[in-house]
Parts: C-alpha cells; sequence; structure tokens
C-alpha cells in the first residue's frame, strides 16, 4: 500500500509503465498540464482498467516548474494528513530529491524514494528489500543491526585481583586482611545486591515480550497459501510485536516481502494484529 505522484510533464507515458501491476490499495496521484499532450484512445482505455485508485490532477499554467511546486504541496499535505507512510515521485527531475532529503532528516514515519517510472519503483523496492534481507536489517526500526554494532554490554564481574607486586606491598603494610574483608562485604551487601535485582528487573521489562504460540500458529494458518520460508515466519512474528499500529506493520512487511507480497501478508494477519495489540495494550 503506497501512495504514487506522477510528473507526467516530465516523464510522458513512460512514467506510468508498471501502472497493471499495483494492487486496489495502492493511490496514483498523476499531475499533468498543457504541455503532456494528448493521450491515444486505446492507452487511454488501459488506464481505465487499472487496479490502483487512479486520479488526475490538472496544472493550468505553464511557467517554469509550476507543476513540480504543486505536486510537492499536495505530497506535504498528505504527509501532514497521516494517510499513508510510503510515498514514491514518478518523476526524471532530480530537483525533486532536495525534498526527498528534508523529509528524511525528520522524525517522521515515512519513506519518500524517487523513480523515473511506476515499473523502476518495483525494481527499486525488490533491490532495496534484498539489500535489507542480506545485512540482516529489520524493517521494524532496524532494531537487529543495531544489535550488531553495539553488543549487549558483558556483566560486572567482582573486584579485579591485584597484581603481585601490589599484593606484596598490601601485606607489607598489613592492609591485605582489610582488603579482603572489605572487598567480601561489598559483594554480600544487600543493597548491592538488591540494586542488581532491580536493573536487571527493568532490563526484563524493556525487552519486548514474544508472540505467543496462540498467535503464531494463527499467522501461519492465515498466510499458509503463501508458500513461505521457515524463517520467514520469525520476521512477521516480530514485525507483530514491535509494530506499534497497523501503518508501521505494512511498512515493514512491504520493505522485508517487496511490494506485492508485503500488502498481501498485512491483509492476510491484520485481524491477528489487532487481537494480539487488543490483549497487550503496553506492548
Amino acid at each position: 500500500m503506497a501512495t504514487y505522484l506522477v510528473d507526467l510533464e516530465n516523464t510522458g507515458l513512460a512514467g506510468l509503465l508498471g501502472l497493471e501491476e499495483l494492487s486496489a490499495k495502492d493511490k496514483v496521484i498523476v499531475f499533468y498540464g498543457t504541455r503532456t499532450g494528448s493521450i491515444a484512445f486505446d492507452k487511454h482505455v488501459e488506464l481505465t482498467k487499472a487496479k490502483a485508485d487512479v486520479t488526475y490532477t490538472k496544472t493550468e499554467r505553464v511557467a517554469k516548474n509550476y507543476l513540480d511546486f504543486q505536486l510537492v504541496t499536495y505530497l506535504g499535505y498528505l504527509i501532514g494528513s497521516g494517510q499513508e507512510r510510503v510515498y514514491y515521485i514518478i518523476s526524471k527531475d532530480k530537483g525533486y530529491d532536495s525534498c526527498i532529503e528534508f523529509w528524511r532528516k525528520t522524525n517522521k514515519q515515512i519513506a519518500i524514494t524517487r523513480c523515473e517510472s511506476l515499473q523502476k519503483q518495483k525494481a527499486v523496492t525488490q533491490t532495496a528489500a534484498q539489500s535489507d534481507a542480506g545485512k540482516g536489517v529489520q524493517a521494524a526500526g532496524g532494531e537487529h543491526a543495531d544489535m550488531q554494532k553495539n553488543p549487549a554490554p558483558e556483566p560486572m564481574q567482582a573486584d579485579r585481583p591485584v597484581s603481585g607486586s601490589r599484593q606484596s606491598k598490601q601485606k607489607a603494610s598489613g592492609k591485605t586482611s582489610s582488603t579482603s574483608k572489605a572487598s567480601s562485604k561489598e559483594a554480600s551487601d544487600p543493597s548491592d545486591q538488591k540494586a542488581s535485582g532491580k536493573k536487571a528487573s527493568d532490563q526484563k521489562k524493556a525487552e519486548k515480550p514474544s508472540l505467543p504460540e496462540s498467535m503464531r500458529k494463527k499467522i501461519r494458518k492465515a498466510v499458509k497459501e503463501e508458500g513461505l520460508e521457515a524463517g520467514s515466519y520469525k520476521f512477521i512474528y516480530d514485525y507483530v510485536v514491535k509494530s506499534s499500529d497497523k501503518q508501521k506493520l505494512n511498512i515493514a512487511l512491504v520493505k522485508h516481502f517487496q511490494q506485492e507480497k508485503g500488502n498481501r501478508l498485512y491483509k492476510e494477519i491484520l485481524d491477528v494484529f489487532a487481537e494480539y495489540h487488543k490483549q497487550n495494550p503496553d506492548a
């Protein structure tokens, strides 16, 4: 499920190549003007048969970048309304990249990509998904990658033994015995043990719970027709637990399984997702 904003004045009909491959959940907004020219009737009939929701916005003026500004303004409106989270600008004009860079620096949970046609968008999505899978990146926040870069710290150990020379000096001064007793007292101090137990408890609470087996069975049953590999189910389980809302779940599935398959999986497991988060409102 994604929204496509097509600069038809820039791409011509070539920008609409691949329209027939989009699903009914996708939205396509075609911006065109007097410079676009006419469309053959056969081509018009072909466009009307598309499954996607296609709308048209006409630009009356021919001033430079007039259509571009309208497209970017409408993109901002869509982002602000929170209707979707995945957007594609279909144009060869690299001027749109500054807009994409701006939104990339914000904390909005959105993805914007520029492609020269709807057909090339699919190729870009497939390449990104394969790259993420090769790196072991999980779409729902990239937590797996962060764990690889920053492994969990080793548990704190007891006081290290002092070196031989230092021990001999302590023994000579009569301090070895008192130091040993102090270390023993610190190790057995109930307040330290209580603090350590509280830290472990807090850490356990911070961890995301795993998906119950009953929910996993429902997911396997819902997607059994997809013929998924055994390892793919783990990603789905993780996305159900870690995604805080339906839009984030959809983005994660599309990014990992590609556009068409990700959308199908989203619809198939949506009921299980809703049931899990209803039972676990704090998840």
